[in-house]
């Protein structure tokens, strides 16, 4: 028998588009944090899956990604009959304020999305992520990039830089630190 979490991953990975930054790779990469910091601080994981899934799953207007990306998981979980299809909603839709600093993660399983979710952009592959966004319409803007790096830093559970990414994050910051020596920006 199929779960609730496959057939929801076989509709993802066609809904999401093969855009690296924020395609099905990046759901993918955010599910697979996401269930390693549920390792270790629990939480709901069927649920923190699906979310994880489903976070960013319209990126058809990429400043209301949230709002869209709610509106179109609503769809598939109601399709489902998902018992818990309104609090994941609220949580997908809700999941870049923390970022913009409009309210705090409160569950765990907002802490383990909203960590996973800013794990990506201090990975390896989150550094050119940051680049392309730092680069826009052709001229690089590293204040920028180096800005959103920061904000990645802060996480809400103490380990979750260590347990999902290790070394790698050794390595991207000290990456970042030299940008800013070289370019002459100020570190937080």
């Amino acid at each position: 028998m199929t779960s609730l979490v496959e057939k929801i991953e076989k509709v993802a990975v066609r809904i999401y588009s093969d855009d690296w930054s924020h395609g099905w790779a990046h759901a993918d990469e955010v599910r697979r944090y996401a269930l390693k910091l549920q390792e270790t601080y629990g939480g709901d994981r069927e649920f923190v899956e699906i979310v994880a899934l489903l976070h960013d799953c319209d990126q058809s207007d990429r400043s209301k990604h949230a709002e869209n990306s709610a509106v179109q998981a609503k769809k598939l979980l109601n399709e489902f009959g998902y018992a818990k299809t309104d609090r994941a909603v609220e949580l997908i839709e809700n999941h870049m304020k923390p970022w913009q600093g409009k309210c705090a993660a409160k569950t765990i399983e907002e802490k383990l999305l909203f960590d996973a979710d800013k794990l990506c952009v201090i990975s390896a592959k989150g550094v050119l992520r940051l680049a392309e966004i730092a680069i826009g319409k052709g001229k690089l803007d590293i204040e920028k990039l180096i800005s959103i790096y920061q904000v990645g830093e802060d996480t809400y559970l103490p380990d979750s830089k260590e347990l999902c990414l290790g070394e790698e994050y050794l390595a991207t910051k000290k990456f970042i630190e030299f940008l800013a020596r070289d370019f002459g920006c100020k570190l937080k």
